[in-house]
């Protein structure tokens, strides 16, 4: 059982999407999209307590979210990762934020295979978006750039 608790989950979920919303790439894509900020926090906390903690209180289909987000390209999830491997590095201690983060890391990637492995117009894309993906630890050697507070 992972050692994450629901504290946890609170403490990280709205700093991420603060770095989300600053960034140059994603900070459009999720304004597009995410009209009460409160409420998607919530929403995200509740995904996270289920993946990590167990607790039956997400059932929603991040897949199906994410297919509607027509701005959605492969790179983003590599962002993605970056920023929220370096909210997990600042707010948690470092064996809480490696469990979260190996959850982050399928997430990207498995979210990047699955919107757009039947999109040939993205295809190139994709696999530079899982080559990064797929070579990137915790401590580091490759290009996601969230080991800036390593």
């Amino acid at each position: 059982m992972l050692d994450i608790s629901q504290a946890d989950i609170e403490r990280v979920v709205p700093p991420f999407y603060e770095r989300v919303r600053r960034d140059a790439d994603l900070g459009p894509v999720f304004a597009a999209h995410v009209g009460n900020w409160p409420a998607h926090h919530d929403l995200i906390a509740r995904f996270w307590r289920r993946v990590l903690c167990g607790e039956a209180v997400y059932s929603g289909s991040p897949p199906r979210a994410h297919r509607a987000v027509s701005e959605l390209r492969p790179l983003h999830f590599v962002k993605w990762l970056s920023l929220f491997r370096e909210t997990l590095r600042e707010e948690l201690p470092e064996s809480r934020a490696r469990q979260w983060d190996a959850h982050v890391h399928r997430m990207a990637q498995g979210l990047a295979s699955g919107l757009f492995i039947d999109r040939p117009e993205h295809h190139a894309e994709l696999v530079e978006a899982l080559e990064v993906i797929r070579s990137c630890t915790w401590d580091g050697g490759c290009s996601c750039g969230g080991h800036t507070s390593a």
